[in-house]
């Protein structure tokens, strides 16, 4: 199965590279093409192309859960998909987000992956120009790659937490 991580976020904007350092930490640990980057709009549908499944990691920041909550999240497919998720006012692609265009997408974009998966670390804020991560977020990177490889790599040959130093 040709797997892509996709690490998005910009390593000079502080937490904001959250997903940039948890594909990079991911890379360490499973057999997986990984892209990081600051991508965004249609060109992270153009990443996604070709794969077999994706794991997108990516830093939020909408101040409902405290900062370094992992949360998962997968694209609906097939019926599920409704066009009303590409964004909040309707105004097409300029107001569409990643749930929005990952719906789209996989609606109408037959080279995606047909297995989606989106893991968000709660930033603490991300426009803080700078580099290294609060240390919550720095904290939920490491739930988040043992959490990812438990999903989805367990018994394929990846290394346990701990086993990679031995």
């Amino acid at each position: 199965m040709k797997t892509l991580i996709l690490g998005i976020g910009n390593p000079i904007m502080r937490d904001d590279a959250a997903g940039v350092v948890a594909a990079q930490r991911l890379a360490q640990r499973i057999p997986a093409e990984v892209v990081t980057g600051a991508a965004s709009g249609l060109a992270v549908l153009d990443q996604l192309s070709g794969y077999d499944r994706a794991i997108i990691v990516d830093a939020t920041h909408t101040g409902q859960d405290a900062p370094g909550t992992v949360r998962r999240w997968e694209p609906p497919s097939g019926a599920e998909a409704e066009p009303a998720a590409m964004g909040p006012g309707g105004g097409g692609a300029h107001e569409v987000g990643l749930p929005g265009l990952l719906t789209w997408g996989t609606r109408t974009l037959p080279d995606l992956p047909t297995d989606i998966v989106v893991y968000t670390i709660e930033a603490t804020e991300l426009s803080t120009l700078g580099e290294g991560l609060s240390a919550a977020v720095e904290e939920g990177i490491a739930r988040l790659v043992d959490r990812v490889v438990q999903d989805h790599f367990a018994g394929h040959g990846t290394t346990a937490p701990n086993e990679a130093a031995q």
